[in-house]
């Protein structure tokens, strides 16, 4: 059986990384291809922690629920048996609806909630007076810092190979290697005419502040704003806010995430000297779309070259499902590669 190509991936984020490790397992040979690699000083995949907690809903197309299950199941093993070599812990999650939703008794729960652990809906007597609905779930929470390092290993222990290259465009990987024949690309700023984004009319503020007593995850969805409380696993909590309102200062902010949790006034409470950092305000962009599919396009040198897209979707949340998806439109474009030569041997033959 003849060995399999090289493939070569572009982008050392969580999907291209993910995406290399089960080629590689596959049997392919893999070239991750970036302009800075997990480690380096140049490195910024965004270093706050983050839990998993889908976003897809039950009227999404199959993929994304199923994408989202699929990197569930693997964080979830993961964090059993590998929790401090990747950076990956239990915690429990809470999710706090106040965006005028349903009375429980006639709302089922998430589609997802028999997938997740120890999902159950929240006593009243534990919430504010206002709130109808929030529940409480097992989930992984995920430090990039460590996760992403703990990836890359596992890359270059089963014989994946680096190379920085800064690339302008998509086909400049060719240029790389005129022999390349496989690509797969996890770097939407490489392919413009799908990747085209829009402003959102979401602010976002986040702050990080000192509180080792939170020992959870915490989301509250309202009619026009999301806040969320994630814990650093450090002695700090990464709090903030998503919407079109906006907090003057972090103590407004915390003054209404007492309310859900009230761990936050344990002690002396939360003072200015226990603000570590504040990111700026930003306005996030949103891509219109993900893409996860092969393309075909022709080199400079004539060469037909195979890319599979892998980007525009829900990063940890989803990166398991997605690269594994990813794996079997490679194994597609590798058939489709090898069979192009004798379509044409059969066309030339009946002239």
């Amino acid at each position: 059986m003849p060995a399999l190509p090289n493939v070569h991936v572009i982008g050392a984020n969580v999907d291209g990384l993910t995406t290399a490790v089960l080629l590689l397992q596959q049997g392919y040979r893999v070239t991750l291809v970036a302009n800075a690699f997990p480690g380096d000083k140049d490195y910024q995949p965004g270093w706050f922690n983050t839990h998993w907690q889908t976003s897809a809903t039950a009227s999404d197309t199959i993929t994304q629920p199923e994408d989202d299950l699929t990197s569930f199941r693997m964080l979830w093993k993961l964090a059993q048996v590998k929790a401090k070599e990747a950076g990956l812990t239990i915690i429990s999650a809470e999710h706090i609806d106040e965006s005028n939703p349903p009375d429980h008794h006639h709302f089922s729960g998430p589609w997802w909630k028999n997938a997740v652990p120890s999902f159950h809906w929240m006593p009243k007597h534990h919430l504010p007076e206002d709130v109808q609905q929030a529940y409480n779930y097992t989930t992984v929470l995920i430090r990039p810092a460590r996760y992403l390092v703990w990836l890359q290993a596992q890359f270059l222990t089963l014989g994946g190979r680096r190379k920085r290259v800064t690339l302008d465009k998509l086909m400049d990987v060719a240029k790389e290697n005129d022999q390349l024949m496989m690509v797969v690309n996890c770097c939407p700023n490489l392919d413009p005419p799908f990747s085209k984004t829009q402003p959102s009319d979401e602010m976002v503020q986040q702050w990080t502040i000192r509180a080792s007593q939170i020992r959870k995850a915490l989301h509250i969805k309202r009619q026009n704003q999301d806040l969320y409380l994630t814990p650093q696993m450090n002695g700090t909590v990464l709090v903030g806010a998503k919407g079109s309102a906006s907090f003057a200062t972090v103590h407004d902010l915390l003054h209404q995430l007492k309310r859900y949790c009230p761990e936050l006034s344990w002690g002396k409470g939360v003072s200015d000297k226990d603000v570590v950092s504040a990111q700026p305000d930003v306005t996030p962009t949103q891509h219109r779309c993900s893409r996860v599919e092969n393309q075909y396009l022709v080199t400079p040198l004539g060469t037909k070259i195979s890319v599979t897209h892998n980007y525009g979707h829900q990063g940890y949340q989803s990166s398991w499902g997605a690269s594994k998806r990813v794996v079997q439109l490679v194994n597609d474009a590798y058939t489709h590669l090898q069979h192009e030569p004798k379509a044409i041997t059969r066309l030339l033959s009946r002239l």
